[in-house]
């Protein structure tokens, strides 16, 4: 976790029946909106239909409800042979 800047420690008590975690987490800044950028029309108002292929069931959830906030048609697999089924299913 130090690679992330998180630093933890453990401190058990008598025998292990009681514990206490401390975790440190790394100041993150949020980022600054520049005036400046442009996003091309078409990339903005393009929207696709997307097959998410991802074993983790929270980051699948996860990007699945990005792309679908961002107007995109999501279709999802746990695992790359359904997915594959999957696709052949949407391509027919």
């Amino acid at each position: 976790m130090e690679l992330h800047g998180v630093r933890s420690w453990r401190r058990a008590r008598e025998k292990d029946t009681e514990a206490s975690f401390t975790v440190r987490l790394a100041q993150v800044y949020p980022a600054r909106e520049s005036s400046n950028t442009v996003v091309p029309l078409e990339r903005r108002t393009r929207l696709r239909r997307v097959l998410l292929i991802e074993d983790s069931t929270d980051a699948r959830e996860m990007l699945r409800m990005m792309l679908e906030l961002a107007g995109h048609v999501v279709y999802d697999s746990a695992d790359g042979p359904r997915g594959l089924v999957l696709l052949n299913t949407l391509a027919s």
